[in-house]
């Protein structure tokens, strides 16, 4: 495990947030390259993605406070801004109420949307659990 991948000059690099980040970019770039290969302009799916990058945080944080109530009561403001602390289905939920907001706004065809994103989500799933892997969090056990 590698929790820091890099500390210069008092800046860490943690590997669960590098990889996070790296997922967010790699899928960004492949939606908007199959947008471009379906023929769908790029810009309301670039839009639209920002929001559910966003929404999926927020949602992946609010549910982290959920399951944890007792840290968020013994210190609210703290725990709300602390490092770490993310919930994947909270993510997921977070991210689909903001796709479907987004398609809805930008009047997207949503059964289009979903096959033009669903795969980057995918991959950046597998970047998020590599970060997981690299923090020590989710590791699984021994096999025998």
């Amino acid at each position: 495990m590698h929790p820091i991948l890099l500390e210069w000059f008092g800046f860490k690099l943690y590997g669960f947030g590098a990889m996070v980040a790296l997922g967010f970019l790699a899928g960004l770039g492949w939606l908007l390259w199959r947008a471009k290969r379906a023929g769908q302009p790029w810009e309301p799916y670039l839009e639209t993605a920002c929001v559910v990058i966003i929404a999926a945080l927020i949602g992946a944080r609010l549910l982290y406070l959920v399951y944890f109530p007792d840290a968020f009561r013994a210190d609210p403001l703290g725990t709300a801004f602390a490092n770490g602390g993310l919930v994947w289905y909270g993510g997921v939920a977070g991210a689909l109420l903001g796709a479907a907001w987004m398609a809805r706004a930008k009047r997207l065809d949503a059964r289009r949307t979903l096959d033009l994103f669903m795969p980057p989500v995918a991959l950046g799933l597998a970047f998020g659990r590599m970060g997981c892997l690299l923090a020590g969090c989710c590791y699984g056990a021994a096999c025998q």
